[in-house]
C-alpha cells in the first residue's frame, strides 16, 4: 500500500509542482550564495533593492492576469479557453506598456534625485526587463492554468539554471559588478521568452480572439488580485524598503540572508498551493462545495504537518545555515531566521485561506485580508526601528502580522462557507489519514474533469 501511495504521489500534479519549486529554490539559493560571495555588501544591497522593486512592479502585471487566468480557465469550455488566453495576453501587453511609460517618465523627471539614490539601477533597467520577461511570464501562468506542471518544471528549471550558470561564469572568469549581473538576469529572461514562444507555450496567436467582455471580466477579478499580490509582496519587500531607507544597504544585505533561507520552508508550500487554485476553483465553479471544503481543510492540515519538521530543523540549525549561505559576515542573522521560523507555522493556513477566497470568487475579501496585514506590518516596522533600531524587532513584527492575517481570513471565509475548522485539528493529529486522503482528492478531481 505504501508503494502504491508513493507511486501515485510521484505522478501527481503536486509532485511536479513541489519538485519544480524545490529545484528552483535550491538553484535560486545557490545563485544567492554566489551573489553574496562575489559582491560587496553595498553592491549586494543594491541588487536586492533592484530585484525587490522589479518584483514589486511585476505584481501589477501578475495580479491582473495570473490568478484571473487560472481561475476562469479551470472551469471553461474549449472555445472559451482561447478567448480567456487571448484576453489575458491583451491585458498583459497593456499593463507592460503602461509600466514602461511610467518608469521612463519618472526616471526622466526626477533624474538627478534617482541617480544619487539606491534605486538608480532599477529605474535604468526595469523597462527593458519588463519587455524581455513578458512572454516567459505568460507561458508560466498559462501552464499553471492548464495544470501542465511537468512543462512548468522544465521552464522554471531552465531559467534558474541559466542564471546560475551565468553567475558561475562571472565568478570564475569575468568578475563583473552588480550592473552587469542585472544585464545577465535580463538576458536569461529574454532567452526564456524566446524559448516559450518557439515551443508554443504562450499561445500568442490567441490574442486575436480576445473579447472586450472577457477582458472586462478578467480585469474586474484581477483588480482585487493586484491589491492582494501587492500586499503579499509588501509583507517582505516593505521590510527591505524601510530598512534600506532608515538603516542603509548594509542592513538590507544582513536582513536578506535569513529572508532567503526561509524559502526552504516556503518551497513545498508554494508547490502545493500552485495546484490548489485550479483545483479549488474547479470545485467552486461546478458548485461542489463539500468537496471544496474537504480539500481546503485536508490540505491546510497536511501542509502544516509536513512543514513542522522543516521549521524545527531551520530553527535548531539557524547558525549553520546562515554561515553556509552568507559566510562569517552574516553570523548575526541567525536570530532573524529563528524569528522567521515562528511566523512560518501560520503560513499554510494563511495561504490556503487566500486561495479559498479567490476560488469562491471573493477576491475582494482576500484583498481586505491583505490590507489588514500590510497596515500591521508597515506600521509595526516603523515603530520597531524607531523604538529599538534593531533588525530583530522588524522580524518580530512579522509574527503578529500573520496571526492577525489568519484570524481575518477565517472570519471572512466563514461569512461565505460553513467550514468545520475543528476537523482540521483532528486531521493534524491523524497524520496517516492525510496521506491516504490525497489519493482520494486526486481521484475525485479526475472524475470531475
Amino acid at each position: 500500500m505504501k508503494n502504491h501511495i508513493l507511486k501515485s504521489m510521484s505522478r501527481s500534479n503536486n509532485f511536479f509542482s513541489v519538485l519544480s519549486n524545490g529545484i528552483g529554490a535550491i538553484v535560486g539559493l545557490l545563485s544567492f550564495i554566489l551573489l553574496t560571495r562575489t559582491l560587496e555588501k553595498t553592491e549586494f544591497g543594491a541588487w536586492v533593492i533592484y530585484i525587490s522593486a522589479a518584483t514589486f512592479l511585476d505584481i501589477l502585471r501578475n495580479g491582473l492576469v495570473h490568478t484571473a487566468l487560472v481561475r476562469f480557465y479551470s472551469g471553461a469550455e474549449t472555445d472559451e479557453k482561447k478567448i480567456i488566453v487571448g484576453s489575458s495576453w491583451l491585458i498583459a501587453l497593456g499593463v507592460t506598456v503602461v509600466l514602461w511609460i511610467f518608469v521612463v517618465t519618472v526616471s526622466f523627471i526626477f533624474a538627478d534625485s534617482i541617480q544619487t539614490s539606491s534605486f538608480d539601477l532599477f529605474f535604468r533597467w526595469y523597462p527593458i526587463y519588463a519587455l524581455a520577461s513578458l512572454p516567459y511570464g505568460l507561458a508560466a501562468w498559462l501552464l499553471h492554468a492548464k495544470q501542465n506542471f511537468d512543462r512548468l518544471l522544465i521552464l522554471r528549471v531552465l531559467f534558474r539554471a541559466g542564471f546560475l550558470l551565468f553567475l558561475l561564469f562571472n565568478a570564475g572568469f569575468l568578475h563583473w559588478g552588480v550592473e552587469s549581473i542585472i544585464l545577465g538576469h535580463i538576458g536569461v529572461n529574454l532567452l526564456m521568452s524566446i524559448f516559450s514562444l518557439l515551443k508554443g507555450w504562450t499561445e500568442f496567436n490567441t490574442i486575436f480572439q480576445a473579447e472586450r467582455k472577457k477582458v472586462m471580466e478578467l480585469l474586474h477579478f484581477g483588480k482585487y488580485c493586484i491589491g492582494t499580490l501587492l500586499g503579499s509582496n509588501l509583507l517582505k519587500s516593505s521590510d527591505i524598503f524601510i530598512i534600506g531607507w532608515l538603516l542603509g544597504p548594509v542592513a538590507v544585505a544582513v536582513y536578506s540572508v535569513p529572508l532567503k533561507l526561509i524559502e526552504i520552508i516556503e518551497t513545498p508550500l508554494r508547490g502545493f498551493t500552485a495546484t490548489a487554485l485550479p483545483e479549488m476553483s474547479k470545485r467552486s465553479i461546478n458548485n461542489q462545495m463539500k468537496s471544496f471544503c474537504d480539500y481546503f481543510i485536508k490540505y491546510s492540515a497536511l501542509l502544516t504537518v509536513l512543514l513542522l519538521p522543516i521549521i524545527a530543523g531551520c530553527f535548531v540549525f539557524a547558525d549553520k545555515l546562515v554561515l553556509l549561505v552568507g559566510g562569517e559576515n552574516y553570523r548575526n542573522s541567525a536570530i532573524l531566521l529563528q524569528i522567521f521560523c515562528v511566523y512560518s507555522i501560520f503560513l499554510p493556513l494563511d495561504r490556503y485561506l487566500g486561495m479559498a477566497l479567490d476560488s469562491i470568487n471573493k477576491p475582494q475579501y482576500n484583498f481586505l485580508k491583505m490590507i489588514i496585514m500590510v497596515v500591521v506590518n508597515v506600521g509595526g516596522n516603523f515603530l520597531a526601528i524607531r523604538v529599538w533600531g534593531e533588525l530583530w524587532a522588524v522580524a518580530m513584527v512579522t509574527i503578529s502580522t500573520f496571526i492577525i492575517g489568519v484570524l481575518a481570513g477565517l472570519i471572512l471565509l466563514r461569512k461565505n462557507l460553513r467550514i468545520d475548522l475543528s476537523s482540521a485539528v483532528v486531521n493534524i493529529l491523524n497524520v496517516k489519514s492525510l496521506f491516504y486522503y490525497q489519493s482520494y482528492l486526486e481521484k475525485d478531481s479526475s472524475l470531475n474533469d
